[in-house]
């Protein structure tokens, strides 16, 4: 791991311990972790500093342009988190920009009046759109003792159309 990439995931797993849940899946080394965990967490304004810092490095050191990018918006991400926990008012919008880099906009409920029209004509039943709705996602529904055996089913079913294209090795 380059000192970016490592600066990167101190920064993630400090703010972890901050806001518990936002690594939502560490597969990194284990020690690494347990120093980040050892000891008080770094404050807020700490970490803020950090966010900066990196994104400085990131922008002086990252030649990739898809890395560069990728890993900007991701810090910049944290630093928003980071201003949120540390009690600063961000902007709906500012915010979902700052954490998802999209920009929400409002729908004409015409579009949506439009759907539920369509859904209306389609799904068979009585009663209401969410009542039928409903009914429809549960005859699709597959009771778990069953998943494995139509997995299985598929997994034959693949491998059977796929040595038919190719030479594969036997298992």
């Amino acid at each position: 791991m380059d000192e970016i990439g490592r600066h990167y995931l101190h920064l993630a797993l400090h703010l972890d311990r901050h806001f518990e849940g936002f690594v939502d899946a560490y597969f990194g080394p284990l020690e690494f972790r347990a120093e980040v965990q050892a000891g008080s967490p770094r404050s807020l304004e700490a970490l803020a500093d950090d966010a900066q810092q990196l994104l400085d490095a990131i922008e002086a050191d990252v030649p990739d342009a898809q890395r560069k990018g990728f890993l900007a918006k991701q810090v910049q991400a944290m630093a928003a988190v980071l201003r949120n926990l540390s009690g600063d008012q961000i902007d709906f919008v500012q915010e979902v920009e700052l954490y998802f880099d999209i920009t929400p906009t409002m729908i004409d409920e015409a579009t949506f009046d439009a759907a539920h029209t369509q859904l209306d004509e389609i799904l068979p039943g009585d009663g209401s759109l969410i009542e039928r709705s409903v009914a429809w996602r549960e005859k699709l529904y597959l009771e778990p003792s069953k998943i494995l055996p139509v997995f299985n089913l598929a997994l034959r079913e693949t491998r059977r159309r796929t040595q038919k294209l190719f030479d594969l090795p036997p298992g």
